[in-house]
């Protein structure tokens, strides 16, 4: 119940915004026998290149890309992540076109490519291998993303550094950020 709401809530915000309700997305994912996902989907994110694609993360560890046009929806693509677990988020790399990055409940963050569909490489992982909910990509520097993590951390990483290198962890439970710049 709490990620369907949470789900829900997010199609709000973004359908309603280009004309497409909550329940239009559900029935795009949950009605497209053969390309549906085979779980919930967890996530959902408007691709920044065209308007009218959206990403969708699910239980089944793939991304699935949707062109929706008018009351179409035409099955683009799906990717097979790398994940042992449950995606919770996916976006498209603000620097390419074809690079989806995703998080998971195996504590995982990696980045997909399109083109290639099931070549995907390890970002980064939690400390002790516990979820990551969600990443959110800066807004001040198209190479920086940060993490919401369960083991109680954010870490900021530097996409256009070698192995996206860590910049900065931040513990909430003892209030200590410490930097690697």
């Amino acid at each position: 119940p709490y990620l369907k709401s949470k789900l829900e809530i997010n199609m709000n915000k973004l359908k309603y915004s280009i004309n497409y309700s909550p329940a239009d997305v559900r029935r795009m994912v949950q009605t497209n026998d053969g390309l549906k996902h085979g779980g919930c989907v967890n996530t959902a994110s408007w691709c920044k290149t065209n308007f009218f694609q959206l990403a969708t993360g699910s239980d089944d560890r793939t991304v699935k890309l949707w062109k929706l046009h008018n009351e179409n929806v035409k099955h683009m693509h799906t990717i097979e992540t790398g994940h042992s677990s449950n995606i919770f988020c996916v976006e498209q790399s603000p620097l390419n076109k074809d690079m989806f990055y995703t998080c998971a409940a195996d504590g995982e963050l990696r980045v997909c490519n399109v083109m290639t569909k099931n070549h995907t490489e390890l970002v980064a992982s939690t400390s002790d291998g516990k979820m990551m909910h969600m990443f959110k990509f800066s807004t001040h520097s198209v190479h920086e993303l940060v993490t919401a993590q369960a083991d109680g951390h954010s870490v900021i990483y530097d996409t256009w550094l070698p192995a996206h290198a860590k910049v900065m962890d931040i513990t909430f439970e003892t209030g200590r950020c410490e930097s690697y710049r």
